[in-house]
């Protein structure tokens, strides 16, 4: 995918609602503490980089369902910041009503891991089709990057097929993750298809995050 200018990525930064990691009922701490041992785990020099991209995307993935009920927003999306600031995450709203999932595009210039969540899809229902899941853009100048895109919404018998999952791009100076978005189910319970993946620079990854580890 496309990163855009950097000027644009910034202003959605700060356009993104901020919440504190000290306010009450905010698990944004939990979160980054289960982030940080999942990235520990990184293969530093897979032999085969297909599995071990499956499995950073099945580790965040379970990580992001766990916390998504508390912290991903109704609609847009919504920024938080850990308390150490070593953590930000931009997460999307999911779609509804025949509208798309969120797309989110973040720059940071701080944080050591900076996580930019796209919304998914909605599903076909009441006579509305699937919708798609939205991009994900992430761009770090001193961490990690990870861009993980929504998928697509599933379809159902009489509306078509599931939605497409979104696109995603990350670049980080510490190092990247891109995770696309999967196709939601087609009308026979089918799998769409699975997003594109990558991981740029694992070994400084996980360096990088068994430092952080030792103050856990």
């Amino acid at each position: 995918m496309r990163l855009l200018p950097s000027s644009l990525i910034f202003a959605s930064l700060f356009s993104a609602a901020w919440t504190r990691a000290d306010e009450p009922e905010q698990p944004i701490e939990q979160f980054r503490t289960e982030v940080i041992i999942a990235l520990i785990k990184i293969d530093a020099d897979p032999k085969n980089a297909a599995e071990a991209e499956k499995q950073v995307r099945a580790d965040l993935a379970k990580i992001i369902d766990k916390y998504s009920a508390k912290l991903r927003p109704t609609e847009g999306f919504k920024k938080f910041v850990s308390k150490d600031k070593s953590l930000v995450l931009v997460i999307g709203a999911n779609g509804q009503d025949s509208k798309g999932g969120s797309a989110a595009q973040v720059g940071d210039t701080e944080a050591k891991i900076l996580i930019v969540v796209a919304g998914n899809g909605s599903a076909a229902k009441d006579g509305k089709k699937a919708t798609g899941g939205g991009a994900a853009i992430a761009i770090s100048r001193s961490g990690v990057a990870i861009a993980v895109a929504g998928n697509g919404g599933d379809g159902t018998a009489g509306l078509g097929g599931g939605g497409g999952g979104g696109s995603s791009g990350a670049r980080g100076e510490i190092g990247a993750i891109t995770l696309g978005g999967s196709g939601g189910l087609g009308p026979a319970g089918e799998a769409g298809a699975v997003g594109s993946s990558k991981i740029d620079k694992p070994e400084a990854i996980a360096k990088a995050m068994k430092e952080l580890g030792k103050k856990l």
